[in-house]
């Protein structure tokens, strides 16, 4: 339930191709775009944690190298019967291949991340 639910959350609006999402635990990332330009990134996280805030950032060689997204409030969403925080950051990107976007919520330790392909 919580794959599938997360799963339909970071596909809404996405084309079939030039997408991607990781999850770590209760955290996850999913990325919009067209080869290697980024269109839309968005965290969710499962659960209701009214007043949480997310940011988005790239990830080259080991350290991040780049804030996409600052830190913003995340809206409260239900999809059936699952809770979530969603935040979404839209934007026009050219990153390299290889990069990767990472997300991360307030006082939580899981930080997803996303590898950008060709």
């Amino acid at each position: 339930m919580y794959v599938t639910a997360v799963a339909l959350v970071l596909a809404v609006a996405a084309p079939a191709h030039a997408s991607g999402g990781a999850n770590k635990g209760p955290v996850g990332v999913g990325v919009v775009g067209d080869g290697l330009e980024v269109r839309e990134v968005r965290a969710v996280l499962t659960g209701w944690y009214p007043g949480a805030r997310a940011e988005s950032f790239v990830v080259r060689g080991g350290k991040r190298i780049q804030t996409l997204g600052g830190w913003k409030a995340a809206s409260s969403e239900q999809i059936a019967q699952s809770k979530f925080e969603i935040v979404s950051w839209p934007m026009r990107r050219t990153l390299r291949h290889g990069d990767r976007i990472c997300a991360r919520f307030e006082h939580r330790a899981e930080r997803p991340c996303v590898t950008v392909q060709r």
